[in-house]
């Protein structure tokens, strides 16, 4: 008999009672939901509690501690919800078509939409503490890592330069504006300008002392 058959219930010949399939329906909605509100309260606050949570989802803290039996099960929980989200967010973005500078805006787009989201997790040391999780990172950024490969046969990125290597610079310029951007301290409209900049042409003065040219300057 199935886990989420209810308590005294049975089906003929040890099958599964009518009503197994609504309870699992229900517990999944009921973990979307907590999954939901966790990260939006999280986003705010946090150090949000496990009751905070449940007293935002509008549920008891039994019910959340049912499905999330630890604080770190939720968090697991919510970091897969990230995962997820950021692959279908870059395959929507369509990397691999059109100008790589526009593709590289586009991917960025997308990052900080989900970063925004998320940034809490980044504050965590051991979010992305395990093999399993490491690879889930990899599979998710394959199509950026793609369009940085493909940047350096059309020559926008220097070849000379390894996509293993612009790709850590590109993470580490992604996680300074997350940060900047949850502090107020740079415009999140001019983000991904920024970013593109700093991947491409390096904080450097351009020749003649003006700002660099191209869509990679904010204005």
């Amino acid at each position: 008999m199935a886990a989420t058959t209810a308590p005294g219930a049975s089906g003929p010949g040890g099958d599964d009672p009518p009503a197994t399939r609504p309870l699992r329906q229900d517990a999944q909605r009921t973990v979307a939901r907590v999954v939901e509100v966790a990260t939006r309260v999280l986003a705010d606050s946090p150090e949000a509690t496990m009751q905070e949570i449940a007293d935002a989802a509008g549920l008891g803290r039994a019910t959340v501690y049912r499905h999330f039996a630890t604080r770190e099960d939720l968090m697991a929980a919510i970091t897969l919800a990230a995962f997820s989200e950021l692959g279908v967010t870059l395959e929507q973005s369509r990397l691999d078509e059109g100008d790589v500078v526009d593709a590289l805006h586009r991917a960025l787009e997308a990052i900080l939409a989900v970063g925004d989201r998320y940034r809490f997790l980044a504050e965590r040391p051991h979010a992305v503490d395990s093999p399993e999780k490491r690879a889930a990172v990899q599979e998710r950024f394959a199509p950026v890592v793609a369009l940085i490969a493909r940047g350096r046969e059309e020559g926008v990125i220097d070849p000379g330069v390894t996509v293993e290597w612009a790709g850590a610079v590109l993470g580490g310029v992604l996680r300074a504006a997350l940060e900047l951007v949850a502090r107020g301290e740079l415009d999140r409209a001019e983000a991904p300008a920024l970013m593109v900049r700093t991947l491409l042409v390096g904080v450097g003065a351009a020749p003649g002392g003006g700002p660099s040219a191209g869509r990679g300057a904010p204005s």
